[in-house]
């Protein structure tokens, strides 16, 4: 038969199995000081070799030691009893044992979780259910805020604190007043903060609460949430809209369109339709139009876009590229990006845009091989824009291992096939390539790239769309060249092939 005895307390040990509050320690302490030590109260403990370890009573331990108390009495467990379960055990079973709480529980099985590393094993070596473990690691994973709000709720509106002297019988606990079963609704807001606005509200009044009260709140914040984000993606960052975003979310937080959520949806869409300014706006704030002829005379580097760099390729054949095959806000990736014309005039024409290259020489540009895996989400870009070094062309003037321009014919192609198959992923159905690229020609042959690319882009499944001209300006040729070019009798190429084309799936 267990009985009781005295024992001195450098002979104990804590096992601490759940963590020590200090607002218990400093309730105990104050209790012992008023009325001395409960003898009612006995820790309890598992012999540890010359000394014995503390299942349950580790912050009476606590406050005794502050105290300078030498003796405490104890109950002493078989060694061999499972510490876990003796300490869950007794606290049920004995009404002299400080009781666990759930946020208690909570932690004991966040600290086997993280010894034993799995869900089925700290289930067998508490004998519950594993549905139940899963249910406390939710509770585990609550900010030390939350938990510091659900433990003060136990003293709101003058109730006894959790943290009284064991011989008060009826005292409140935590599990008095809060429910494990709300945190499956809380645990699930998809923000931390959300998690605390709803635990601050339940503790002003824990006992005026029910699950389904709890369960709906969970759910009101969890679509306003959302509406925000949406709102956000709407109008965030969109010039000109900046106090009709903050209007609407203080409405949001308010709950004013709790019951008509699509109204503010409907409502930011009108507004960014009314503040937004066109693409024939934004390219005029630049001197550039769109071009209504299948060619287009855009030459030389407009300094303004795009650091220099080897094939700059001229503002106005982006611009144009984005006003006909993009709107406002959707994804572009050049995987070529050079100087990095592409993305400053995505800035400029409200474009996202995600830019790499083997060499960059930018910040905005990620330092990536086009030809490797592309990391990005399938079917998520809506353009992809791709200005390739030439064939033979600019040689030696890129940088790099996998610099195209001086690869060999065959191994080019192999390249911009991979390329190609990469931006076939990447693009949404419906979306569009445009890849630009100029004819080479060595010895008076002439390789014309566009007609191999059309060839590998069909081979991949895209539709043809449209095939621009973009000539060159004869003060790009030199001297030699023309006087070859008479004298061997062979036409020079003075443009480049612009092709464009959508991915299969949408018209």
């Amino acid at each position: 038969m267990l009985t009781t005895r005295m024992v001195s307390v450098g002979e104990l040990k804590p096992l601490d199995l759940r963590p020590i509050v200090d607002l218990r320690v400093a309730a105990l302490k104050a209790s012992i000081e008023q009325r001395g030590y409960d003898p009612a109260c006995p820790l309890i403990v598992q012999r540890n070799g010359a000394g014995y370890v503390v299942v349950n009573g580790c912050h009476r331990l606590r406050a005794i030691r502050e105290l300078g108390l030498g003796e405490v009495p104890v109950v002493e467990y078989p060694a061999e009893e499972d510490p876990v379960r003796l300490a869950l055990r007794t606290q049920e079973n004995d009404e002299s044992v400080q009781a666990w709480d759930f946020l208690d529980k909570a932690f004991l099985v966040k600290n086997l979780y993280s010894e034993l590393g799995t869900q089925e094993k700290v289930a067998e070596r508490l004998g519950w259910e594993r549905s139940n473990v899963s249910r406390y690691l939710e509770i585990a994973q609550l900010t030390e805020d939350c938990v510091t709000v659900i433990r003060n709720s136990v003293t709101n509106g003058g109730e006894k604190s959790v943290t009284t002297e064991c011989d008060d019988r009826h005292r409140k606990n935590l599990d008095d007043l809060w429910k494990p079963t709300w945190f499956r609704h809380i645990c699930s807001l998809p923000t931390d903060e959300l998690k605390l606005t709803v635990v601050k509200k339940i503790a002003q009044n824990p006992s005026g609460w029910k699950e389904k009260d709890v369960a709906a709140e969970c759910a009101r914040l969890k679509k306003r949430y959302e509406l925000s984000a949406k709102l956000n993606e709407i109008l965030g960052g969109q010039e000109g809209c900046e106090d009709d975003l903050a209007e609407l979310l203080a409405a949001v937080d308010k709950g004013l369109y709790d019951s008509q959520l699509e109204k503010a949806v409907e409502r930011a869409e009108a507004v960014l339709k009314a503040r937004r300014r066109t693409d024939l706006e934004l390219m005029a704030d630049f001197g550039y139009e769109p071009q209504v002829f299948t060619m287009w005379k855009f030459n030389g580097r407009d300094e303004r876009f795009g650091a220099e760099h080897p094939g700059n390729i001229p503002a106005g054949i982006v611009f144009n590229v984005l006003y006909y095959w993009t709107e406002q806000g959707d994804l572009v990736v050049d995987p070529m990006a050079g100087g990095g014309v592409t993305v400053d005039v995505c800035k400029a024409m409200k474009r996202r845009c995600l830019a790499w290259d083997v060499s960059p020489v930018r910040d905005d540009i990620e330092k990536r091989n086009a030809l490797d895996p592309w990391p990005i989400e399938p079917e998520s870009v809506s353009l992809v824009f791709i200005d390739p070094p030439y064939w033979k062309q600019k040689r030696g003037d890129y940088k790099g291992k996998s610099n195209l321009a001086d690869m060999e014919l065959g191994e080019f192609y192999a390249a911009m096939e991979k390329v190609f198959r990469h931006a076939f992923a990447a693009l949404r159905s419906g979306g569009h390539l445009a890849v630009i690229v100029g004819p080479t020609q060595e010895n008076g042959a002439v390789y014309d790239h566009a007609l191999e690319f059309a060839a590998m882009l069909a081979r991949v499944g895209f539709a043809y769309v449209n095939r621009i001209i973009v000539p060159y300006t004869t003060q790009q040729v030199s001297g030699f060249d023309v006087a070859q070019a008479r004298k061997s009798r062979f036409l020079l190429k003075l443009h480049r092939d612009l092709l464009v084309y959508r991915k299969k799936g949408a018209a």
